[in-house]
């Protein structure tokens, strides 16, 4: 699998297998933190750690909603890209998706959401992201190998960013 630039506005990853177009489409349910207090805790934390309760309770009514918007439109640019991905014709194992690079930065964001969602569930460590990644059919595995291949992608797209 690659990313190539096919014009000024449209980049391709490909050619993708079966097992990484769906890790494409579990962004959006990685990235939900709602009913897991430990990713809710993650996307929103308390800005003061409790030392401050008249400033942690307006920036929940303030700040949090926003912040969850922005998360929300960062999620609903990923569904409408992975809307019709992959066609259903031809039957075919590997599929390229093209994405606008407009795009880039919501992929970015949301990337970001699911990768800290998906560590706060697991409680990833630091060790556990310098450990050797493997796919022996444990979820946490599969979940930590998730991480991964979200951060590759995002490292991806910002250098792709950054040279526009």
């Amino acid at each position: 699998m690659k990313i190539t630039r096919l014009n000024e506005r449209t980049i391709a990853i490909g050619p993708l297998d079966l097992f990484c177009t769906e890790l494409l489409h579990q962004i959006r349910l990685a990235a939900n933190p709602e009913g897991d207090r430990a990713a809710e805790r993650r996307f929103f934390p308390s800005p003061t750690g409790g030392r401050d309760e008249e400033f942690d309770e307006d920036w929940t009514e303030y700040i949090e909603p926003e912040l969850a918007e922005l998360f929300a439109s960062s999620i609903q640019v990923i569904e409408k890209d992975l809307a019709d991905f992959p066609p259903s014709l031809p039957a075919d194992d590997h599929h390229t998706l093209e994405l606008q690079i407009g795009h880039l930065e919501a992929w970015i964001h949301g990337l970001n959401q699911a990768r800290l969602a998906i560590a706060a569930r697991y409680k990833f460590t630091e060790k556990d992201m310098d450990d050797e990644i493997t796919l022996d059919g444990d979820v946490r595995a599969l979940a930590l190998f998730q991480v991964h291949f979200y951060g590759w992608l995002q490292e991806c797209f910002l250098r792709i960013i950054e040279n526009e």
